[in-house]
């Protein structure tokens, strides 16, 4: 009998079009996600004050707003939720809630 955690990553391998695709869209995530940790200095000098999104560890986008840079993303038929998006700046940032 399967167990719930089972039919649950049964549901969302399916929907992310099964096992071979899920583990190449983390991958993916992993490499660009690696190529910010290296290149963050290089990334805030070039981006700063900015928005940048990474996929297939390259910039594909930047922008000063977030929903531009997420237009910009989709435009070019990448998901956002695959892309590695951060803000850079040198300001300190300060978390409000």
């Amino acid at each position: 009998m399967a167990t719930r955690t089972d039919m649950l990553t049964a549901s969302v391998l399916k929907a992310v079009g099964g096992k071979e695709a899920f583990d190449a869209r983390y991958r993916q995530y992993e490499s660009s996600l690696a190529f910010v940790r290296t290149k963050r200095k290089k990334l805030l000098e070039t981006y700063e004050d900015s928005w940048v999104a990474v996929y297939e560890a390259k910039v594909v986008a930047h922008d000063e707003q977030y929903q531009s840079l997420a237009k910009k993303i989709r435009a070019q038929g990448i998901p956002t939720g695959d892309a590695v998006i951060e803000y850079f700046t040198k300001r300190s940032m300060i978390a409000q809630f």
